[in-house]
This record gives C-alpha cells, structure tokens and sequence, in this order.
C-alpha cells in the first residue's frame, strides 16, 4: 500500500512543486506500473480485496514519502550544487529526524531492548543489510538528481522491487522453508504473471 501510494500521490506534488508532467508514453507506463504493483502486493480472499489494518497510516507514510522525493528532486534542480552535498544534507537531516524519536522515554526503553529471542547468527547480517539499503538509498537519490529524469516514473519503476522480492521469497522459501512461506496457488501464479506482464509493459513503453 505505501509503495503503491507514493507515485499516485508524486503524480500531483511534482506538477504542483516541479511543474513536471507526464508525456502520454509515460502516463501509460506509469499507469502499468502502479496497476502491476497493485496487482504483486495486493491479497484476495473469496474473490474480494483483503483489506489490511492501518491502511489509512500507510496511505499517509506513501504521501510523505512522495513529499520527500519531490522536494529532493526540487533541491537537486540548482546546477551549482552538487549531488554529493545535497544527498549528505538530506541524509544528516534523516538523521537528526532519528535521534529526534529518542527524546521521548518510551521509544528509548523500546528502541534500546534487545529482544532475547535475537540469535546472534542473525545479528551478523544486520550490518550487509544496512550497507544494501544504503547503496539502494544512494542510486535512488542519483537516479532523482539526473537531469531530465521524471519523478514520478522513478518512484513508479520501483514496482519491479516487488517482482524481485518475490522471485527471492519463492527461492528461499525452498531453501529456508521455515523462514519463508511463501503459499502459491493457481490463482496467486496467474494474480503475479499478470502483475509481472503489466510490469514488463510499463518497462518496454519506456524503453521504446
């Protein structure tokens, strides 16, 4: 739902912030993306939409991150800056934002506790995990800052993080059954070839 939600809302922001719209080829990739993305995240019960809890604060958290990649692209947009200075003053500023989540005595007391059903096998890929993410956050803001890039279409091509995310979990779950579970009947195989095609033709669209 918040992956969905940030191109919808990043469509209207960076007209509004950016005066950046879409050209009809792009419209049309954007629109393949978002429905493939729906489509790979979305879960069905009895023919029906599963509607999960908190869908209000994820659509909310898909706003702000929409809001946060449109000023990004906003701040990139001087010649005379560099990306290297922009992408540090953001990422000082998310981590003021964090230290900022300390000040409070409970989120201290939750955020310190080590939970004892932690293995120590595990706490060993806590640091590669935060270097990828990193590396991922990095290519994201380069990708933003390219001249001529479109903001929407980028936050739109990360649909094809879910068709990764789910060829990963269906390898894993047979490596690391009991990890991953992941349940895939007939209808959930056509449910993500569809999303997998709609994806691949927002892909060709841009590439043509």
């Amino acid at each position: 739902t918040v992956g969905m939600s940030i191109p919808v809302f990043t469509v209207p922001l960076s007209y509004i912030i950016l005066n950046e719209s879409l050209s009809e080829k792009q419209f049309f990739s954007f629109g393949f993306f978002v429905l493939g993305g729906i489509l790979l995240s979305a879960k069905f019960s009895k023919g029906k939409v599963v509607m999960l809890g908190g869908i209000a604060l994820a659509i909310l958290a898909g706003f702000l991150f929409a809001l946060y990649y449109t000023i990004m692209k906003y701040l990139y947009l001087p010649e005379s800056i560099s990306f290297f200075d922009i992408f540090m003053f953001v990422q000082v500023g998310g981590f003021l934002g964090a230290l900022s989540l300390l000040v409070l005595k409970r989120n201290r007391k939750t955020i310190f506790h080590i939970s004892k059903n932690i293995q120590r096998k595990t706490t060993s890929l806590f640091v590669p995990d935060k270097i990828l993410a990193a590396l991922a956050a990095a290519l994201l803001s380069y990708a933003i800052s390219i001249k001529g890039s479109v903001v929407a279409i980028i936050n739109a091509l990360q649909a094809v993080q879910y068709v990764f995310v789910l060829l990963l979990a269906i390898i894993l779950s047979k490596k690391l059954p009991s990890l991953y579970n992941e349940h895939m009947g007939k209808d959930i195989i056509i449910q993500k070839i569809i999303a997998t095609a709609f994806i691949g033709i927002g892909l060709f669209l841009l590439a043509v």
